[in-house]
């Protein structure tokens, strides 16, 4: 592995902005790529004797050849613009590219190159949040809400098939340091994940689409809930 960075960390205005920004390369030698095989013959060749390793599921590991050349691009941003507000966001921009590696597995397929698609890695990813806190006497009312973002990306090495682009939207509520005692105090929020109850397709396989067609699995609908934490 050969890896390069550069970036720079600022913090300006007071120390109330602050910006880290890094851009990296890498080039690395004999990545390691698993293949999954499973054996679909039923019986031996030319005969009725049950195969033995029929459904029989092997994975194979194979170094890549060549080089795989990794890029990217990160930037961080929080600001507190005025008393008791915070608001960030983040970018990232990451491309990937591992050459064609042989099959190792045993039947058609042997030594054949084989696209590798790096999983779960989307080309561009954003996110951004706000806190507000407003005091209240001794105590806190606390507000958060977060976006992020993610490109469309793949889930198995060996497909093309992507998923859906994300657009996920969460928040909170919270009445903090709420006094018992002089010692204890009792903090009560109320929260929601997927807000606007955004629908993607985050796992995706077209193995059996010639068959049954592209299977896939959809993310959580919106949820909500409240929290009571007591500290002592």
């Amino acid at each position: 592995m050969k890896a390069y960075e550069i970036g720079a960390k600022l913090e300006m205005l007071d120390h109330r902005v602050r910006l880290n920004i890094a851009g990296y390369l890498m080039n690395r030698s004999g990545t390691q790529i698993d293949f999954d095989n499973v054996d679909t013959t039923q019986f031996l060749p030319g005969t009725n004797i049950p195969n033995p390793t029929f459904n029989l599921h092997t994975e194979n590991t194979q170094n890549a050849p060549g080089i795989s050349k990794i890029r990217g691009i990160e930037v961080d941003f929080t600001a507190r613009p005025i008393d008791n507000l915070t608001i960030g966001a983040s970018y990232a921009y990451t491309s990937i590219k591992v050459p064609a590696t042989p099959n190792p597995n045993p039947g058609p397929t042997f030594g054949v190159l084989t696209p590798v698609y790096t999983v779960y890695t989307p080309p561009n990813a954003a996110s951004g949040y706000i806190d507000y806190e407003i005091p209240i006497n001794d105590m806190a009312l606390r507000f958060h809400i977060d976006a992020n973002y993610a490109d469309a990306q793949y889930s198995f090495q060996s497909e093309s098939v992507k998923t859906d682009s994300s657009f996920i939207v969460n928040g909170r509520i919270a009445l903090a340091d709420i006094k018992l005692n002089q010692t204890t105090k009792f903090t009560l929020s109320a929260w929601s994940r997927n807000l606007l109850n955004e629908q993607h397709i985050y796992r995706r396989s077209a193995a059996n689409a010639a068959v049954l067609g592209d299977y896939a699995n959809f993310n959580p609908p919106r949820t909500f809930g409240f929290e009571a934490a007591v500290k002592f």
